[in-house]
């Protein structure tokens, strides 16, 4: 789900944009309040010009939290209260862009009626396409400037992370460390007091003795939800260098936020990184995470890798009833039949395999690589995790289990 500094708007203003666009009615004319709401009715409906479908209650709604946020905060405002689908964001962007750029333009509002330093203009910034706005550009404007200007998380979050510039890889890195505990549950075998289960007759029979004998409400239960051991191993080869960073950082949000999680490096060694990753600040764990790796973006043995994982650790207690999460491209320089065997054990005493494969995002990819090929049979579900959309499907998924 979504997290409110996820849309983090970056709007700079000194005062409000204009004493007429006050939209308390009692504090204007009836001429100036006559034509702010024909002008919020008419962008409304240039938005059903563009192809999105907006109600008249919906419209009614945006007028009213104009009343409440001002008008600074119309774009926020507007796209909260008459947006209802993810695609419908880019028509809304270009509509309000030149909507209100040209009704500020066409305003019947007089220099008279307003002071000279109340006039301002509304400057739309795009962060991902690298719009800066400077103190140069605002002084050659005879007029203050409002620069709105909104945050391109949203974008980036459906953006792959190898197309990613080194800022915006730094701001997603950023993001991926806020999503902390996996939340994968297990069934207790203990039982615990509860409003609705099975009938808890000794409790019953207990209370009852307050009362001489006589029930007077029966007790229940139900079994306790524990913790499910989650163990991520991360493929560090160099076909996944472009992924390497944000992945490592789902890492570190897993082993940071809590709960029971493992976290291993899968290259042509296996390299368990739990306790490197333990820590506050991120930066320093994954420093010695990656000082553990000596073969860091070199080959991969996934077989050879796995193999390892259930001889020393999976097999001995760690994998039972957990959820592997296996994040690799399936490009594997070892034997697949060892995969194969490998992948056979690890299927029979974990709870659920998840493979997260960045290439499966691809819309001509087709999971015929030697590794992948044989692994795919034993995984029970298979993610892409390229972008951060992409990694909330994988939480989620870890989440079901």
């Amino acid at each position: 789900m979504p997290r409110a500094k996820d849309f983090n708007p970056i709007i700079s203003s000194v005062e409000p944009l204009l004493d007429h666009t006050n939209l308390d009615h009692a504090n204007r004319s009836s001429d100036k309040s006559q034509e702010i709401d024909q002008a919020l009715v008419a962008f409304a409906a240039a938005l059903r010009v563009g192809g999105v479908n907006v109600d008249t209650a919906s419209v009614i709604t945006f007028a009213q939290g104009l009343m409440q946020a001002g008008f600074a905060n119309c774009y926020w405002v507007g796209r909260s209260t008459l947006i209802n689908k993810h695609e419908d964001i880019d028509i809304y962007d270009q509509v309000f862009f030149e909507f209100w750029t040209d009704w500020l333009q066409a305003s019947q509002f007089s220099e008279s009626d307003i002071a000279p330093a109340q006039i301002m203009e509304i400057v739309l910034g795009f962060d991902n396409q690298g719009v800066e706005f400077t103190a140069a550009d605002k002084t050659t404007s005879d007029h203050p400037l409002l620069s709105i200007r909104w945050s391109a998380v949203e974008t980036l979050r459906d953006r792959d992370f190898s197309d990613l510039t080194s800022a915006e890889m730094q701001q997603v890195s950023q993001l991926i460390q806020d999503f902390g505990q996996h939340n994968a549950r297990r069934r207790s075998r203990r039982l615990r007091g509860a409003a609705r289960g099975q009938i808890d007759m000794r409790a019953t029979v207990r209370k009852a003795w307050r009362t001489s004998g006589d029930v007077i409400k029966w007790c229940r239960q139900q079994r306790r939800f524990k913790p499910r051991r989650v163990i991520i191993l991360c493929d560090i080869s160099g076909s996944m260098s472009p992924y390497s960073e944000p992945l490592l950082r789902l890492l570190y949000a897993g082993v940071a936020g809590g709960g029971e999680v493992e976290a291993f490096s899968l290259g042509t060694r296996l390299t368990r990184i739990t306790r490197e990753l333990s820590g506050r600040d991120p930066s320093t764990a994954l420093r010695r995470a990656v000082a553990q790796m000596h073969d860091f973006s070199g080959g991969t043995r996934l077989g050879e890798c796995l193999q390892t994982f259930n001889k020393v650790w999976g097999l001995r207690g760690m994998a039972r009833g957990a959820v592997v999460v296996i994040l690799s491209d399936g490009w594997d320089r070892g034997d697949a039949e060892m995969l194969t065997t490998a992948l056979t054990n690890l299927q029979r005493v974990t709870h659920r395999i998840v493979w997260v494969n960045p290439l499966k995002a691809t819309e001509s990819y087709a999971p015929l690589a030697g590794g992948m090929a044989a692994a795919l049979p034993y995984v029970d579900d298979f993610l892409a995790g390229n972008s951060l959309n992409a990694l909330d499907e994988v939480v989620a998924a870890i989440g079901r289990s």
